[in-house]
């Protein structure tokens, strides 16, 4: 969708589509109100969406919302800046980076670098040399994270 029109996906039929899509057509504003361009969606979840976005000088990021049916909780907006917070106190070449933390008209958003490494599924079959350097890797990010005393 580089460069396209914002698409909400993946069902936009029905209530929980109109929802989803209202929330997509809020972030766009937001976004477009800090520079931001949004590129597509990477992930739906129950609790929050991650969308890709590019700023007006090509840098590529991701944006954490609440998901639809969270869109506008105060709850959520809280756990967003939680996180954020965090982010920022955790400085680690094995943890994303928190960027941004906005808010427009009710929406909220946690702007993070873009890690575009793609999802693990496929690497299932790998070589467990590659999976035992990736839970050291986990491992030591968690190890960081515990003591700051944080819990994930």
């Amino acid at each position: 969708m580089p460069g396209g029109a914002l698409r909400a996906e993946p069902d936009t039929s029905g209530a929980a589509g109109t929802a989803r899509t209202e929330v997509a057509e809020a972030l766009a504003d937001t976004l477009s109100a800090n520079g931001l361009r949004l590129d597509g969606r990477l992930h739906a979840g129950r609790l929050t969406e991650v969308w890709r976005a590019v700023s007006r000088e090509g840098a590529v990021v991701a944006v954490k919302t609440p998901a639809a049916p969270w869109s506008g909780h105060r709850g959520a907006r809280l756990w967003l800046e939680r996180e954020h917070r965090a982010l920022g106190r955790l400085a680690h070449p094995r943890i994303v980076r928190a960027i941004d933390f906005l808010e427009r008209d009710g929406c909220v958003a946690l702007v993070t670098e873009y890690l575009g490494g793609g999802d693990l599924v496929p690497l299932a079959g790998a070589a467990p040399a590659f999976w035992l350097d990736a839970a050291a890797g986990v491992a030591e990010a968690l190890a960081h994270v515990h003591e700051r005393g944080y819990v994930h």
